[in-house]
């Protein structure tokens, strides 16, 4: 852990998603291998190669029908987050992070956001997530089939220099037991507009600049 130019505790999260799995091998020698072990495995063969090539269509098929769905409800229009508020007069040294998320397929299932803020390091040159108050934790925002907007503000201290932020929105559509059925997730972008909070009116941006 170190110190951040915001004054907050922030862990790099560097780690990849690698999992390596040390299986323990035990050589053979050919020759010492009687005849019929050869003769069994060419017998197995062509079988075993038809079940494997019916198992990839199968996983083809399944990729087929779960897929599209998945990605299109990710890449709907409704989707989206937008920073709709940045230091501006009337809140100062303060990130607004809006989202909006399409309705749910089943009025049972309950909508969450969560949004995180993120803070450009000069030093690494890699966006970094700001670990103390940066992340508001899952919020319901409803149920419905309607799309519905969320927000939330962070008010940063730039410590004596600009700080460059960006804000990340988890989506969650769960059942009222808490099983995730759906998530996506949308980084800010311009070109958006907030049905409330933007300051100015209509405002829509990516990033946002903390002036020290």
């Amino acid at each position: 852990q170190r110190r951040d130019v915001l004054g907050a505790c922030v862990v790099a999260e560097r780690r990849a998603n690698v999992r390596i799995q040390v299986v323990r091998a035990v050589a053979y020698s050919a020759s010492k291998l009687p005849a019929d072990v050869f003769t069994g495995i060419a017998m197995l063969r062509a079988p075993l190669m038809r079940l494997l090539r019916r198992g990839v269509q199968i996983i083809t098929l399944l990729a087929l029908i779960v897929g599209p769905a998945t990605t299109a409800h990710a890449r709907s229009t409704d989707l989206w987050a937008t920073v709709n508020v940045c230091d501006t007069a009337s809140a100062p040294n303060t990130i607004g992070i809006r989202g909006s998320m399409p309705g749910a397929r089943s009025r049972r299932n309950v909508r969450y956001m969560r949004f995180v803020v993120e803070y450009y390091s000069e030093t690494d040159r890699l966006w970094q997530r700001v670990a103390e108050g940066g992340d508001s934790g899952w919020l319901r925002v409803g149920r419905g089939r309607r799309t519905r907007q969320y927000g939330r503000s962070l008010r940063i201290d730039p410590m004596g220099q600009d700080v460059l932020l960006r804000g990340l929105v988890y989506f969650q559509w769960r059942t009222d037991d808490g099983e995730v059925v759906r998530r996506a997730r949308a980084r800010t972008r311009r070109g958006h507009r907030s049905d409330a909070g933007a300051d100015p009116p209509g405002y829509s941006a990516s990033t946002c600049t903390i002036r020290a």
